[in-house]
């Protein structure tokens, strides 16, 4: 509990000038808390916050703010040191001052004492200058990981001579909206058109994901497509996935690099943490020459220079500098004498809680999400006494006990529609085709995996085994090994491979979808669209040999009469169903996201940072 992190951030807030009526007086000015503000003061547009958090515990609470107009890193300093000497002096141990990058922050951690080229070197400690407390600088980890999205899309990098490039993820994209579907990963249109949510730590890290960069060694390496040829790419963007799922872990049944950090586990994840240290050191980038005022007859080349050196270094250098005051301050924790730490969740040393805090603020007006100065401090206020009030268990009245709802009318159920002939939904569903008919080792590796998917789900609930063992890849009804590529390629453990009959039903029912989309320029909205694909597939399915190792099986289910429905029909229905509900979702989801990148987040931070 004496284990503490403090956060700082600013909150921008909206310029108003309310009256206060418990102070008798206008509000709304820069306030440092020095005393009486001058009328003549700016108005406040930011409001500065520091959060101590417990290392341990998972508590949280906002010890103090500044009503400022974009703190500078004077006031920073001043602000910063105040609030650690006074934890400090009330018998807390202050470990690290969590920031993101803004210049201001970089300013204060220069005054500090904190000399980041050093830092890179190893030849300083990060600690920072502070009287009473031995705190270290940590730059936040989400912040970083969108400051190395927005340079590696602008710039190529170049590691030990090998090209590091984002037009491959643009490749990605392109090859996947051409065929309506994805190898595994979340890419949309917002992932590429990012400027308009830059804010929005989720689409960096999907970006910067390791199932991003399995799909580009599928295109690449399984299916050898000329576009993605020649790339270090998908190398670098693992390692950065390898370090946030380091510094971002939250519980104690995480698995792998998402695991805490314990005494067990302290030196792989140091291997793994200082390997990217030396390679963050060692990137380089071209850098553009200055702009000369006399005319020049030939265009200067572009000067290729050390990144850690050039005026882009913020995400390396902070990144660097957090690694190793996250891992210094992990292992006096986890090896000192006096209570060592069982293990440590790193998500601890993020920004987020301090974000979060944020988002309550933000949430108490109901719609109204950009709070004046005195809106701001009642709020704060509120907080701070929330968990202080304790509910008074006596009384002179107790609760009712279950009398039941009285004076509401009765509900009654809704009625179902009379039975429609099967005949009659088949012609009302039109012509649709049946046969598969894209010929495309993307198209069909990425439908076995789905199919994979869907086969994991109707297995957790599969009762009879005979049954759930036709659904898997077998010597009785194997695959093709050309559409185990993906497969292969994201496996690490826990995936099923779908049985050929799986893969048959799985590429009609696409085919019926993909028939019907391409009838109209819009979404379908056929109703019932999912149980008419399934009753096709089921016509089609009678001339089929499916499932050759439920012969004897269904035979004796039949003749035993154990089951009213056929165990072959229903297997048909529940792998269509399930894999018509992974495919129908993902298509309504990507169709709207690809009608154009939504304004509504970049509009909303607009308006907030303008103070309006």
């Amino acid at each position: 509990m004496q284990d503490i992190l403090l956060q700082f951030d600013e909150m921008a807030i909206r310029k108003d000038t309310p009256w206060d009526q418990a102070q008798h007086k206008y509000v709304g000015h820069v306030d440092y808390g020095q005393g009486e503000v001058n009328g003549e003061a700016p108005l406040a547009t930011t409001a500065l916050v520091a959060l101590a958090s417990g290392i341990s515990g998972g508590w949280k609470c906002p010890i103090g703010y500044l009503l400022t107009n974009h703190a500078d890193s004077g006031i920073m300093v001043n602000f910063t040191v105040a609030a650690t000497t006074r934890m400090a002096s009330g018998g807390f141990n202050v470990h690290g001052i969590v920031i993101d990058g803004a210049t201001g922050n970089v300013g204060m951690l220069k005054k500090l004492g904190l000399d980041e080229s050093k830092v890179v070197l190893n030849e300083s400690e990060t600690i920072l200058d502070i009287p009473g407390a031995k705190a270290r600088a940590i730059y936040d980890v989400c912040h970083m990981v969108k400051l190395w999205r927005n340079l590696l899309f602008q710039n190529e990098i170049i590691w030990d001579g090998k090209l590091i490039s984002f037009k491959f993820v643009r490749f990605l994209y392109e090859l996947q909206a051409d065929l309506f579907i994805r190898a595994a990963n979340k890419l949309t249109l917002s992932h590429l058109k990012w400027e308009s949510h830059k804010m929005k730590v989720k689409l960096a890290v999907q970006v910067l994901s390791s199932s991003v960069a399995d799909a580009i060694d599928f295109c690449r390496l399984d299916l050898g497509l000329p576009e993605f040829k020649d790339s270090a790419t998908t190398t670098f963007v693992r390692l950065l996935n390898d370090v946030f799922d380091v510094l971002n872990s939250r519980s104690w049944s995480g698995q792998g690099n998402k695991s805490p950090m314990t005494v067990k586990n302290y030196k792989e994840k140091e291997n793994i943490l200082l390997n990217a240290v030396a390679i963050f050191s060692n990137l380089k980038i071209y850098i553009a020459p200055r702009k000369q005022t006399k005319p020049i007859v030939l265009p200067r080349p572009k000067k290729l220079d050390l990144l850690i050196n050039t005026c882009k270094k913020r995400p390396a250098v902070g990144l660097i500098v957090s690694i190793r005051s996250i891992l210094a301050i992990s292992k006096s924790l986890l090896t000192r004498s006096n209570q060592p730490f069982l293990y440590i969740s790193t998500y601890r040393f993020s920004q987020d809680l301090l974000e979060l805090l944020f988002g309550v603020v933000r949430s108490k007006l109901g719609t109204n999400n950009n709070p004046n100065v005195l809106e701001f401090k009642l709020i704060l206020r509120k907080l701070w006494h929330h968990n202080m009030l304790v509910p008074v268990k006596t009384g002179n009245c107790e609760a009712n006990g279950d009398v039941g709802i009285q004076g509401f009318l009765p509900l009654e159920r809704k009625k179902k529609p009379p039975k429609t002939c099967y005949e009659e939904i088949i012609a009302s569903f039109g012509y649709f085709n049946i046969n598969p008919v894209i010929n495309c080792s993307f198209y069909d590796n990425c439908l076995v995996y789905i199919a994979g998917a869907a086969i994991s789900t109707i297995l957790e609930t599969m009762e009879c085994p005979e049954c759930a063992f036709a659904l898997l890849d077998s010597a009785h009804d194997p695959i093709s090994p050309d559409l185990k590529l993906l497969i292969k390629r994201k496996d690490r453990g826990g995936l099923h491979c779908p049985s050929s009959s799986v893969y048959q039903l799985v590429k009609m029912a696409d085919s019926v979808f993909r028939s019907c989309i391409e009838k109209t320029s819009v979404v379908p909205t056929t109703k019932d669209l999912d149980l008419k694909i399934c009753m096709l597939v089921l016509e089609a399915s009678v001339s089929l040999e499916l499932f050759p190792s439920l012969e004897s099986h269904v035979h004796k289910m039949e003749f035993t009469r154990v089951n009213t429905t056929s165990h072959y029909v229903n297997l048909i229905r529940r792998v269509v169903k399930q894999f018509l509900k992974i495919r129908l979702y993902d298509y309504g989801k990507r169709y709207s996201r690809n009608m154009g990148v939504s304004e509504r987040h970049s509009r909303n931070k607009l308006t907030l940072f303008r103070n309006e």
